[in-house]
């Protein structure tokens, strides 16, 4: 896949050659290109504090993809010209917005002269990101979904062992954006999704790997749903802010003692088939002892899953492994308990089919046995 992005060129390309390339791109692919060249302006804008000696801030950009051509929704500036490109600028005062075009940050912001021809350096700058990836969408790179497809296995590998590696959110989040919009990536970005498959696959060398497909199939389903909100992918962030500055401080992790999960899953047994119940349960849990260690968030998306899943297998793959690895031990517990319980009740059963003596010589055989351990 690497091969193929080296053997194209990347040039910048003239207002007519990206309005070919674009008017062929499907709905989601314009609407991520948007939002990226804003994401970028926006980045480009706050590093280098442009407008901060200013009463203004950058807002949002609009863009009109048939200019030239005569249009219903064309873009123009304050001082009534046309635009391609139309940046909203907000005044951090009054509110006041103002429309404006490349060329007039000085006329209209009040902004040194050297100020306006940097802002528009960069926004040359940000123009040719783009045309990176105007150029391999014209190419027919496409993304690379068989590579994503084993880093995404990878990651859930990761999120189910006891100790998981930390992973770069920011990272998956955007590479997760460009394959909903099935969009080529930065080369880059190619290069670094390569390398952290490596090191991940190399961290998961030796350890445990889990082959329940289902359960794999289960954490693709709501994959994008979980980066966003972190809860999964970041170890950290289970922890209070009262938590994080004290493991900081000792240079060291808290442990929290048995008793807390102990509590917690009685909490769960007792009332996983009511939801308000176990609401407010979970709620009161929080608030005292070592459950206000841990981020309320972290326990409203417990509850969550728990009503969509209950103490059942698929509820350990959808749970940051924190709770995982502290609940199931006792999960597992109660199973066998069962199990056992059932075994009894067959042979009694059986047992109640035999006469006197043939339970006598029954009980006599396994007293003579050696005791299960």
């Amino acid at each position: 896949m690497i091969q193929a992005y080296q053997h194209i060129d990347i040039l910048p390309l003239t207002v007519q050659q990206r309005y070919e390339i674009y008017s062929k791109m499907t709905v989601k692919q314009r609407d991520l290109l948007d939002d990226y060249r804003k994401y970028l302006l926006r980045s480009e804008f706050l590093q280098n504090s442009y407008l901060q000696a200013s009463d203004w801030r950058f807002d949002d950009l609009k863009i009109d993809y048939h200019y030239p051509k005569e249009t219903q929704n064309q873009l123009f500036c304050q001082c009534g010209r046309r635009l391609k490109f139309q940046y909203i600028i907000v005044s951090k005062v009054t509110g006041e917005s103002l429309a404006l075009g490349r060329q007039h940050f000085k006329d209209h912001l009040n902004i040194p002269a050297q100020v306006a021809t940097e802002i528009n350096r960069q926004i040359n700058h940000v123009d040719l990101g783009i045309d990176e990836l105007f150029t391999y969408i014209k190419a027919g790179i496409p993304f690379p979904n068989d590579i994503w497809q084993q880093y995404q296995y990878l990651l859930f590998q990761n999120h189910m062992q006891q100790t998981p590696l930390e992973v770069d959110l920011a990272f998956i989040k955007k590479v997760a954006a460009f394959s909903e919009a099935d969009m080529p990536l930065y080369f880059t970005d190619m290069t670094s999704l390569n390398k952290k498959l490596n090191v991940l696959s190399d961290y998961l060398k030796g350890k445990k790997e889990v082959t329940d497909e289902s359960a794999f199939d289960l954490f693709k389903e709501h994959f994008h749903q979980e980066i966003e909100r972190e809860i999964l992918f970041q170890q950290t962030a289970i922890w209070s802010e009262q938590i994080k500055q004290q493991m900081k401080k000792q240079g060291k992790p808290v442990k929290i003692s048995d008793s807390y999960f102990l509590e917690l899953y009685q909490l769960i047994q007792d009332n996983e088939k009511n939801a308000s119940k176990l609401k407010t349960a979970l709620n009161k849990f929080s608030h005292r002892g070592m459950g206000r260690w841990i981020q309320k968030e972290v326990y409203q998306h417990l509850y969550e899953q728990i009503i969509i899943y209950g103490l059942s297998e698929e509820l350990f793959t959808q749970i940051h492994p924190f709770f995982r690895e502290g609940l199931q031990i006792y999960v597992t517990y109660d199973k066998r308990g069962v199990e056992v319980e059932k075994t009894i009740s067959k042979i009694e059963s059986l047992l109640e089919e035999l006469d006197t003596t043939e339970v006598s010589a029954v009980l006599d055989y396994f007293q003579m046995k050696k005791p299960i351990e």
